[in-house]
Order: C-alpha cells, then sequence, then structure tokens
C-alpha cells in the first residue's frame, strides 16, 4: 500500500470542495485550473448607493471601484461622454448600470452623456475565466460591454449594442481589431447569436488560455479564437456608455440600464501562474495541499453563496463523496 497522491486530472474527476479553496479551483466542464476566484452574487447585497464608500456594501468596494471620469470629443466619437459614481447602485438584490437618457437639446448644449463603468481593483488577471449574467435594457442606443484590459491592444470584449434591431446579436473581440491605417483586422472581431435576446438575463463567460479565447452563452460554446491571445495581465471591466460613434450609434434618448447579477471570475495572477505565488502557495501547504483536496469545484454552490474571494468551506454531496471513495481506493491498491 502506497501513500495517497492526487494529480489534478484527478482533482478534477473528484469533482468536491472541501477545506476554503485555499489550494484553487477545478472548471467542471473543461478541467482547467486557477490559483484565485473573485465572486460577486449580488442577490445577497442589500439596495445601496455610493458604492464606493458605503460600508453596507464593503465586500463591492473591496473588489470594485465605480468610475468617475470623463472623456472630450473625437475623429469618431462626437459626444462627449462622463462616467457617473449615481449611476451604479445596487436595487432589489441586482447591480444596476445606467445611461441618462439624452436629448436632442443636450447636444445642442454639447452635454456629456452621462454613463456608467466598474473597473476590477485587481489589475493581475492572468488567464482565467469570466462569467457574469446580466441584461440591457431594450432602448436603442448604448453598448453594455463585460471585458479584460491590459491596453487598447490587449483586450478581451463581450459587448451588446442596442443600435442593433436583432436583439439575440452579440459581438465578441480580441484587439487589436483595426490596423493603424483603419483596415479592419479579419477575425479579430465577430458576432454571434444568443438563444435568448439579451433582454432577458443570461450567463455572458469567456475563457482565455495561452493558446485561445473560448466564448459561452448559458453554458454553450459560441466561439473560439486564436487571433490577437494576450500575454500579459490586466483588470476586469463592466461598463454601459455611447459617444456617438459608429460602434455605439447615438445615444438613446431614454434611460438605459444594465442589470447585472453576478460576477465570478476563477483566474491566475502572474505569479500564481509562475509558481511564485508565496501567499498562495503558503496556504495551500498549510491546508494540507491538493491532495487534502483544498480544491474547489466551481460549481459549488457555496461558491454561489459568497460575496467576495473569500475563503470557501462546503461538504461534499454523496455523488461526489462515492466518486473520492472510490478514488482513493484506487490509489491505495495502484
Amino acid at each position: 500500500m502506497r501513500p495517497i497522491s492526487l494529480t489534478s486530472a484527478t482533482l478534477g474527476l473528484a469533482g468536491v470542495v472541501y477545506c476554503a479553496c485555499e489550494c484553487g479551483y477545478v472548471l467542471h466542464d473543461t478541467g482547467a485550473y486557477f490559483t484565485h476566484a473573485l465572486a460577486n452574487n449580488f442577490s445577497t447585497y442589500p439596495d445601496a448607493t455610493s458604492l464606493n464608500t458605503n460600508r453596507a456594501t464593503s465586500d463591492f468596494s473591496r473588489d470594485w471601484t465605480v468610475q468617475s471620469w470623463s472623456a472630450g470629443v473625437g475623429l469618431d466619437n462626437p459626444i462627449p461622454r462622463r462616467n457617473d459614481e449615481a449611476n451604479v447602485y445596487v436595487q432589489d438584490g441586482t447591480l444596476m448600470m445606467r445611461q441618462i437618457g439624452y436629448t436632442a437639446q443636450d447636444r445642442a448644449n454639447n452635454q456629456s452623456v452621462s454613463i456608467a463603468a466598474i473597473v476590477s481593483n485587481e489589475d493581475d488577471f492572468l488567464h482565467g475565466s469570466f462569467r457574469t449574467i446580466f441584461r440591457v435594457s431594450e432602448d436603442r442606443g448604448s453598448v453594455g460591454g463585460f471585458f479584460w484590459y491590459h491596453n487598447d491592444t490587449n483586450e478581451i470584449d463581450i459587448e451588446v449594442l442596442t443600435k442593433e434591431g436583432n436583439d439575440t446579436s452579440i459581438h465578441y473581440t480580441s484587439h487589436p481589431s483595426v490596423l493603424s491605417s483603419g483596415s479592419v483586422i479579419p477575425g479579430a472581431s465577430t458576432s454571434a447569436t444568443l438563444s435568448a435576446p439579451w433582454t432577458s438575463y443570461q450567463e455572458h463567460r469567456f475563457d482565455w488560455s495561452r493558446k485561445n479565447i473560448t466564448f459561452y452563452q448559458g453554458g454553450r460554446l459560441s466561439h473560439t479564437t486564436t487571433l490577437n491571445i494576450p500575454q500579459v495581465a490586466g483588470s476586469i471591466q463592466m461598463n454601459l456608455w455611447a459617444d456617438g460613434s459608429t460602434w455605439s450609434g447615438d445615444p438613446s434618448a431614454t434611460n438605459v440600464t444594465m442589470s447585472v447579477r453576478s460576477i465570478f471570475i476563477f483566474y491566475n495572477t502572474t505569479a500564481s501562474e509562475a509558481g511564485t505565488d508565496k501567499a498562495f502557495n503558503k496556504a495551500c501547504q498549510a491546508a494540507g495541499g491538493a491532495s487534502n483536496f483544498a480544491v474547489c469545484m466551481d460549481t459549488d454552490p457555496k461558491v454561489k453563496d459568497v460575496k467576495g474571494a473569500a475563503g470557501l468551506c462546503a461538504l461534499p454531496g454523496l455523488g461526489s463523496l462515492i466518486t473520492l471513495v472510490v478514488v482513493i481506493l484506487a490509489s491505495l491498491l495502484a
């Protein structure tokens, strides 16, 4: 009888969540492994405004910052825009992002469009699985985006363009999508058809690895690309905006809302991917290592119940226990 030694593949088969996830996370559908998680289930949040400073939503401000900056006009964006903190708030268990209606009089007065954006406080996301559940109102004239960003040539986007008459169209982009000459880079941006209108809640997801980016909608594979794969770390952002450009179209004359139920991210950092994350390595070792089952599955209910990226603890279900017994016996008898 030899000592039990479970590999990452074995952990994927076990399909269990133990201890506090000190040793990372395994995706149930792809088997990919990541060291860190960021989890925001907004159904657990109270109604709140001023999210950057509100103590009632301190879990949000730990993970995210509501933006409050402005941008002027440019060659392809003839209307100025302004991110207002008041346009991001929690209501009825949902993170609300709002673009204020922009009238003909506002444009005549050269007023800025009042828009919304949040940016992760963590800017060291290097590969991962990025998911959010949201819907966008049908008011025409806004872009709802969920994306990873390092700079304009290292960016991964999921975007809804409400100007389009087709409510089941979604856009996936790995930047750069346009050359300095203005020519479009073939394959860098593509549109896909959703199984339900973007006016209804559904999960939008992209998985980013060294070799490709895979986009999902409602758990269904939608698009894969090997073009413009970033190899640097960056932040996560969500926004709702318009600036009169060819991409966004003219801003809606009525308020547009983006309602976000949750954001869940399983990811590596620059250090953890290199195996040099001292804090992660120490915590995993203290938990007994991966062979002590301190690894979580992304589907475990406990992952969905937390507000932030805190440690978790859960007991396995009966099916997982049976699988675990089989795995241990196989290891003992090998």
